[in-house]
């Protein structure tokens, strides 16, 4: 069986054409917009800056500062409060991103734009998915908290006590590193290929996320090359996106940067990447044949007739 990587990408890109601007309608940008702000939640990560500039600091300056910023009064008690916000924050955002991945994925293979109906159909098997994402990434946290928690308790311990960064043997930060960052791989590859094959194969069969990975295994390892090259064809993907990103915002004297940035307006701006990137899993499986095609049968054939459109309350 011959596999095709040009031609699933030419085909999502012909699909989301039609969607978008086959007619343009704003109504529909607005509420698909919203179910690819839903189905991003809990992907994205935050920053944090210094009231004071670390410029030309040196590094027991900086632990001393962080020294300092410990032993204020109600210090450890705003850093606790602000820990488990985060945490319940996360917890919450990925419960909702997991079931607005499958309202996305509905409103883009049916080719409309419908968000409290799917909200309701989907709730047993988004949250099998969020509980998987919750279960195996929690994993992943802990072994990487035993590899680097001792480093990072010596440190804060140190750092409590004297204002200073403990000496470690290069060692120290190495093997852990070494065995860190393959892990952080395999967790790359197993979000991705949920992602882009897995929930589709859910959303299909109404599988929850175990039994959607025991369908789809058989396949990956029957064909594992295929899939290989496909992660690196999303890789390919993925950089010359970035370029294009990077020369848009600098092209728009950094107005596009400002948008993509915000909240709900970046995703209504990106659907143009966002809705062919959905589309692509799917339509790459479906080479694989009957068995393993999600798309519903009116989507299947070029030139067939636009499906009917919902609005956001269908």
């Amino acid at each position: 069986m011959s596999i095709d990587y040009i031609d699933p990408l030419e085909r999502s890109w012909a699909r989301a054409k039609r969607m978008l601007f086959r007619p343009f309608n704003l109504d529909l940008w607005l509420a698909l917009g919203f179910a690819a702000f839903l189905a991003n939640l809990g992907e994205g990560g935050g920053g944090f800056q210094w009231s004071r500039p670390l410029q030309g600091q040196t590094s027991g300056d900086v632990a001393q500062d962080i020294h300092d910023f410990l032993h204020e009064p109600y210090t450890l008690w705003i850093l606790g409060i602000v820990l488990v916000v985060i945490l319940v924050l996360g917890i919450v955002l990925g419960w909702v991103g997991a079931r607005g991945k499958f309202i996305f994925l509905d409103d883009v293979l049916h080719e409309r734009a419908a968000i409290v109906e799917p909200w309701k159909r989907f709730r047993r098997i988004g949250n099998s998915l969020f509980l998987f994402q919750l279960l195996v990434g929690s994993g992943f946290l802990a072994v990487f908290l035993v590899l680097f928690g001792g480093l990072v308790r010596t440190v804060l311990l140190s750092i409590w006590r004297d204002g200073t960064f403990p000496d470690f043997e290069p060692w120290s930060f190495v093997i852990p590193a070494l065995i860190a960052v393959p892990l952080w791989l395999v967790a790359l590859i197993l979000f991705t290929l949920s992602k882009h094959f897995v929930v589709p194969i859910m959303w299909k069969h109404d599988l929850g996320a175990i039994a959607a990975w025991k369908r789809f295994g058989p396949l990956l390892t029957d064909r594992p090359g295929a899939f290989v090259v496909y992660l690196l064809f999303l890789l390919a993907l993925g950089i010359a996106l970035l370029a294009a990103f990077f020369v848009a915002g600098v092209c728009t004297c950094c107005v596009g940067f400002l948008l993509m940035a915000i909240p709900y307006i970046g995703s209504v701006v990106l659907l143009p990447i966002f809705v062919p990137w959905r589309l692509l899993g799917p339509e790459f499986l479906a080479q694989f044949g009957a068995d393993w095609d999600v798309r519903p049968v009116a989507a299947v054939a070029d030139g067939s007739p636009d499906p009917p459109r919902g609005d956001s309350g269908a």
